[in-house]
């Protein structure tokens, strides 16, 4: 810290200030902001108050270093002569988000982005370029195998005689090697070797009909929400009893019900078209994402995870069950004015009931419909539409009664068992790292099974607490590797602020280990209050 004694602090407040004017003002100048930045960060002004600059673009502009590091590259790349605070003249009426966009484009893909641009057109062209050059690597490997066939055919018998060692024999003094060889193997295999080559291509051309590019996934807008609850509305009609067989796993359950959607439709029939509204959509269902397009599956609309399918399904269960049940009502004269307001009528009765237990209440209608439904299963002269209608309302109600017995057992379940240790003493950086890397040792504080997090903690003699929150096994998304992730949020007290001292409180903003790591050390000094 000797080197805050060679910075200015009228210097680093009149920076400060320039940054956090240039973050209000338009896209465009994120190219000043980012020479500000670049300043504050080699100059080493940030050391005026903290001890490194994530810390200083944490605190003061609540942004992640990530989110500084892209201003200052965007300076770097679109700046005039690459470290000015003006913009490049060629530059001068793109947005932000266009810019940040372009960063890692090469140049040829560039020269495509204009400015009147959206950043989903970019991340179109993006998305096409990476798919026209998988498809390129997929041709000049299936034009190889071509290549080896014709060479081959072309090749003189003999050149193709390629001999095979049988036997090999040593003298007993090592001096000599005496080796056998057979030939009448591989020319017999030979067109078994240009068929697996031909089977070889096959398999990969197959594999990327249900493998996605793997593009940007986006969070739908409602527009594309409007189109996964269109599509699930389509696909919940087609698959209805499918789907029924095992409710839970293929509706209700949206971390499992993508799999099972998989593998009922294989990797042949993942592609649908669907009416919505005055336009016909496309959904392609990749093994990773879920591809969408529009006007007629002519434009692409984006790409989003499984759990967004997942979700709409779920919800658009009872929108299909209600519609379908008002459609057999309507074909039935029966239900359109006898017994659908006799029902109808015992159901508005019982809300006007004195207020009971809900769970009992429950209980108590599911055991009436369930009898009801008894009574026509026996009857046998009973209508279609009358007796799908009473399964609907048998079906829904004992959903509710399993959510609340549920819920009843979570709040049941005692408290984990907080186990708080002494704070140690820490003599230097590297323990105090292994200290917080050895979370788990402070004791499970709570589970959240609704979203599968663990948090952890440890109260400070300060009052301080430092909240982990763990993540079990989560996906890496750039491979095919799962791993636990874990994040270190400080609920201080008597923080430092912008302007003045204030207590900490939990929110999705984390710490760094370097900040946490200067935390303790300033707490075993007791220069933390």
């Amino acid at each position: 810290m000797d080197e805050v004694l060679n910075v200015n602090e009228q210097e680093y407040q009149n920076l400060d200030r320039e940054i956090k004017r240039s973050m209000k003002r338009t896209a465009a100048e994120v190219v000043r902001l980012g020479y500000f930045l670049r300043k504050m960060k080699d100059e080493k002004l940030y050391l005026v108050r903290y001890p490194d600059f994530d810390s200083y673009v944490r605190e003061e502009l609540h942004i992640d270093y990530s989110k500084a590091t892209r201003f200052m590259n965007i300076n770097k790349k679109y700046s005039f002569n690459g470290n000015g605070m003006a913009v490049d003249e060629k530059y001068e009426e793109y947005s932000q988000s266009l810019l940040e966009e372009m960063l890692n484009m090469p140049e040829e893909l560039e020269e495509m982005v204009t400015p009147g641009m959206s950043t989903r057109q970019v991340r179109e062209i993006k998305r096409q370029a990476k798919q026209q050059e998988q498809e390129n690597t997929f041709d000049v490997d299936y034009k190889e195998v071509e290549a080896r066939q014709e060479q081959m055919i072309a090749a003189p018998q003999e050149e193709l005689i390629v001999e095979i060692v049988e036997d090999v024999e040593t003298d007993p003094a090592g001096d000599e090697l005496s080796i056998e060889f057979d030939t009448s193997e591989f020319l017999g295999d030979l067109d078994d070797v240009i068929d697996a080559e031909y089977r070889e291509a096959g398999a990969l051309e197959e594999k990327n009909v249900a493998t996605s590019q793997r593009s940007e996934l986006v969070k739908p807008d409602s527009r594309m929400t409007e189109y996964l609850e269109a599509f699930a509305k389509h696909f919940i009609s087609c698959n209805h009893d499918w789907m029924l067989e095992d409710f839970h796993g293929r509706v209700l359950n949206v971390e499992k019900s993508p799999q099972a959607i998989k593998e009922h439709l294989g990797p042949d029939h993942r592609t649908w078209y669907f009416r919505v509204n005055e336009d016909v959509g496309c959904i392609t269902m990749f093994d990773d994402q879920v591809h969408l397009r529009y006007r007629n599956g002519q434009l692409c609309m984006g790409d989003v995870d499984w759990f967004y399918l997942a979700s709409a399904i779920e919800r658009m269960w009872n929108v299909v069950a209600l519609a379908e049940t008002e459609r057999r009502v309507e074909e039935d004269p029966k239900l359109q004015e006898g017994e659908w307001q006799q029902e109808t009528g015992q159901i508005e009765d019982a809300t006007d009931q004195e207020p009971v237990d809900e769970m009992q209440r429950l209980r108590g209608i599911l055991e009436e419909e369930k009898k009801q439904l008894k009574e026509y299963l026996e009857a046998g002269d009973i209508s279609e539409s009358v007796m799908y209608r009473q399964k609907i309302i048998v079906g829904a109600l004992a959903n509710m009664v399993c959510g609340l017995e549920l819920e009843d057992m979570k709040r049941e379940k005692e408290p984990a068992v907080e186990i708080q240790q002494e704070f140690p003493a820490l003599k230097n950086n590297d323990q105090r790292k292994k200290w917080l890397s050895e979370y788990k040792s402070w004791g499970l504080w709570y589970r959240d099974e609704n979203i599968d997090i663990n948090y952890y903690k440890f109260d400070f003699p300060d009052g301080s607490r430092l909240v982990v929150a763990e993540y079990p096994q989560r996906h890496v998304y750039w491979k095919d590797e799962r791993k636990d992730e874990h994040y270190f949020h400080l609920l201080e007290k008597d923080r430092m602020g912008y302007e003045t001292r204030y207590d900490e409180q939990y929110r999705q903003q984390t710490d760094s280990e370097t900040y946490l790591v200067e935390f303790l050390k300033n707490i075993q000094k007791g220069k933390v209050k």
